[in-house]
C-alpha cells in the first residue's frame, strides 16, 4: 500500500461548496430543445422553396421517428425508471442521425444510459446507448416532451400543405397515371422502343417515358440513353424496384404503402397491418427507400410518383416484345 499526502489550498472548502452550488441537478441548465423548436417554427415559415423546405424536414423527422419509437415502448403504469431496447436498424436512419438524436435526448435528461457500480469507470453503457439500450427515468417527462415534437411536425407538415399545395408536379404525375391507367386494351398498336417515345393525349404531350431495361436477378440496369445503374442484392431498393418492374407493362406499376413496407423490410410480411403509432417510422422508410431509387435510376418526382407511401412507376420496358401502348399517339423527335 502506497500512502499519498494531498495538499489543498487554504480556500478549497469554500471553493468547492461554491461549485456544488453551480452546479447541483437544482442549478443545471434547463433543456434546449422546446426553445430551439419554436426558432425552427419562423425559420420553416420564412422558407419559400419547396425543395429546400423538404430538405429541411428530414433533417429533423429522426427525431420524432425515435421519439415514436422509444414511446411505443414505455408503459404508463410504470413510475419507476423504465429500461428497454430499441431496433435502430429497423428505423431506417444513419448511424449519425441516431447518435445525435439519442444524445440530445439525454441532455434534454427524459433518457439516459444504465448506471455503473460506484468507482467503476467505463463507456460500455455510453456505447450500449447509443446502439438502442436506453433508461427512461420519468415516463411522464418524456411524454410531455414528446407532446411538444408531436406539436412541432403537425405544424410543418400543415404549414408545408398551405405554402405548397398539390396541384404541382405531384397532381400531373397523378392525373398523367389516370389517364394511362384508363388506357384501352384492344389497340394493337406498337411503338418502336429504340427511339425517344412521346406520348401525346388528345393533341397534349403528356409523357417522355422512360425505358428501363433491367436484370431482376443480378440488379443490373438501365434507364436507356439516360443512366445505368446496380442495386445491392437483398436491399430494400433491390426488393422494391424488383417488384415494381415485375408489374410494369401496359399499365403504370404501382406497389400499395404496405407492399413497400413489407419489400423494403420494414414489416415481416404481408399479415402485418399498418400501426398507427409507427406511422412517421413507417414513412421515413419509404421516403429513403423512394430516394435512394431515384438516385440511383436518374428517375425523376414524376417517373417514380411517392403518393401518400405507395409507389408508381411510369416507364416501359425493354424487352423482346415490347409493351403495348394503346389511345395515344406515339411522336417521334
Amino acid at each position: 500500500m502506497i500512502d499519498l499526502d494531498l495538499w489543498f489550498p487554504e480556500d478549497f472548502d469554500k471553493r468547492y461548496a461554491k461549485y456544488r452550488e453551480e452546479h447541483n441537478e437544482g442549478k443545471m441548465p434547463e433543456p434546449f430543445l422546446i426553445d430551439k423548436l419554436t426558432d425552427e417554427r419562423e425559420r420553416f415559415s420564412e422558407i419559400l422553396n419547396e425543395v429546400e423546405y423538404q430538405q429541411e424536414l428530414e433533417k429533423w423527422r429522426p427525431l420524432i421517428v425515435i421519439m415514436d419509437a422509444i414511446y411505443k415502448e414505455l408503459s404508463p403504469l410504470e413510475r419507476h425508471p423504465q429500461s428497454l431496447k430499441i431496433d435502430l436498424g429497423k428505423l431506417q436512419i444513419s448511424e449519425n442521425q441516431s447518435k445525435s438524436v439519442l444524445l440530445n435526448l439525454v441532455y434534454e435528461r427524459v433518457c439516459k444510459w444504465r448506471e455503473t457500480s460506484e468507482g467503476i469507470i467505463s463507456n460500455v453503457p455510453v456505447i450500449e446507448y447509443l446502439q438502442g439500450n436506453i433508461v427512461v427515468p420519468n415516463y411522464d417527462k418524456f411524454q410531455n416532451l414528446k407532446k411538444e415534437v408531436d406539436t412541432f411536425f403537425r405544424f410543418v407538415e400543415e404549414q408545408k400543405g398551405r405554402k405548397f399545395p398539390k396541384d404541382s408536379s405531384a397532381a400531373k404525375s397523378s392525373e398523367l397515371i389516370k389517364k394511362l391507367e384508363d388506357v384501352s386494351k384492344d389497340d394493337d398498336e406498337k411503338i418502336d422502343t429504340t427511339i425517344k417515345r412521346v406520348a401525346t393525349w388528345g393533341g397534349e404531350v403528356v409523357s417522355d417515358l422512360p425505358l428501363i431495361d433491367y436484370n431482376e436477378t443480378t440488379g443490373k440496369g438501365e434507364v436507356v440513353g439516360k443512366k445505368k445503374f446496380k442495386f445491392k442484392d437483398g436491399s430494400s431498393e433491390y426488393n422494391v424496384f424488383k417488384m415494381l418492374y415485375a408489374k410494369l407493362g401496359r399499365k403504370p406499376s404501382k406497389l400499395e404503402r404496405l407492399d413497400v413496407l413489407v419489400a423494403g423490410g420494414f414489416y415481416p410480411d404481408h399479415q402485418q397491418e399498418l400501426d398507427p403509432v409507427r406511422r412517421t417510422a413507417e414513412t421515413a422508410c419509404i421516403n429513403e427507400i423512394t430516394k435512394n431509387i431515384r438516385e440511383k435510376t436518374g428517375l425523376n418526382t414524376e417517373e417514380l410518383v411517392n403518393n401518400n407511401g405507395s409507389l408508381t412507376l411510369l416507364a416501359l420496358r425493354q424487352d423482346k416484345n415490347p409493351p403495348k401502348v394503346t389511345k395515344f399517339v406515339p411522336v417521334w423527335g
